[in-house]
């Protein structure tokens, strides 16, 4: 497994976090669904499911790009592979959803400098009046947030053998200098934000898992999880940490924990629901903003339904949440499957000729 010699059966089992990829993407339709119902004070816990999403992608870059890396491999072409297949993986189905969102402005072919900066990333104000960090496709934000981080990760692959320590060092002092500085411009103020530190959270639980794996008993997990949830509802229970510089401390550390119990759950014990979840739960995501809530509410106008009590707005809420899960799977396995199994050969094509590229050179 790895230089420590720790047999297989100690590498963490990712069937957890496959679950919690899915619960995580529900949490956040849920969180943009009670917008829809404004008669109701609502906790703000389905938005926290982002910080769950980032912890997690942190210990996944730290994992796969460990597993991943071949002896005598160079530093550019690991690197190089690290990029294209994150691109691979997260651009094109992005860049999807954005389009819709941009559908109109696209239609009647009016180009604008801030559609031009959604589609490259780039983090802008969203309106003078909503002086929010987001792109047209509001969700679309945790995307620039995660392109970021693979930037920094891919450089740290780049230029350091050391890329877990670089990585965590870099964002560290981003995170400092955001504190120190306080900048003004959007960019500036995006991507010094403290929130990156989760990212840094999932690769310290990467390390933590990698060297020391625990395996805690059932209910020692449960009272783990319950914790961590119950600090997640309370921390959330007025959204004032949302766009916080503290928001890694008070969303990111619970989500840690619920990661960490995640990365218990057994391979033996697959459910195939929460499975089907976490594999679509990009789908779920990106188009639950722009189908999934719109096609729910255009739904429960047609049956009538008014959220006017608990029982209609539960009813109004498992709709939501229902119809936009059922438009993610179904996106997930017309669109996202076909499109990314065809790039995906695409581009270990383009990495095969590189590496062939390579040994050519260090053989001349």
């Amino acid at each position: 497994m790895n230089n420590s010699g720790k047999s297989r059966t100690e590498r963490p089992s990712l069937l957890g976090i496959q679950y919690l990829r899915g619960i995580a993407a529900l949490m956040v339709v849920f969180h943009h669904a009670t917008h829809y119902i404004t008669d109701y004070l609502w906790s703000g816990i389905g938005a926290t499911g982002v910080d769950i999403f980032f912890v997690i992608s942190g210990f996944i870059m730290a994992y796969s790009s460990t597993r991943d890396q071949r002896p005598g491999e160079s530093q550019t072409l690991t690197a190089s592979d690290f990029f294209v297949r994150r691109c691979v993986r997260v651009i094109p189905l992005y860049w999807v959803a954005l389009a819709i969102s941009w559908r109109t402005e696209l239609m009647h072919g009016a180009l604008s400098l801030d559609m031009v900066k959604d589609f490259l990333f780039i983090p802008r104000f969203f309106a003078p009046d909503v002086p929010k960090i987001w792109p047209k496709l509001v969700p679309g934000w945790t995307i620039n947030c995660e392109m970021f981080f693979y930037l920094v990760f891919g450089l740290a692959i780049l230029l350091s053998r050391h890329r877990l320590r670089l990585t965590l060092i870099v964002l560290c002092v981003l995170s400092v200098a955001g504190v120190w500085l306080q900048p003004r411009s959007a960019p500036a103020q995006f991507y010094s934000w403290s929130v990156f530190l989760e990212f840094a959270f999932g690769i310290a639980l990467y390390v933590l898992y990698r060297w020391r794996p625990v395996h805690l008993p059932g209910w020692i997990r449960l009272g783990i999880l319950v914790a961590a949830v119950a600090a997640l509802a309370y921390a959330a229970r007025n959204n004032a940490y949302e766009y916080s510089r503290i928001r890694f401390l008070v969303y990111g550390v619970p989500a840690f924990f619920i990661v960490w119990v995640g990365l218990q759950v057994r391979q033996s014990r697959e459910l195939p629901l929460l499975k089907l979840l976490g594999d679509a739960s990009y789908s779920i995501y990106l188009f639950h903003a722009t189908i999934g809530i719109r096609v729910a509410f255009h739904v429960l106008n047609a049956l009538r339904i008014v959220p006017s009590n608990w029982f209609s707005v539960t009813l109004a809420l498992s709709i939501y949440l229902a119809i936009s899960t059922v438009i993610g799977i179904l996106i997930h396995w017309i669109l996202e499957k076909p499109m990314l199994s065809h790039l995906r050969r695409w581009s270990d094509a383009q990495l095969l000729k590189l590496r062939g590229h390579e040994r050519r050179q260090s053989n001349s």
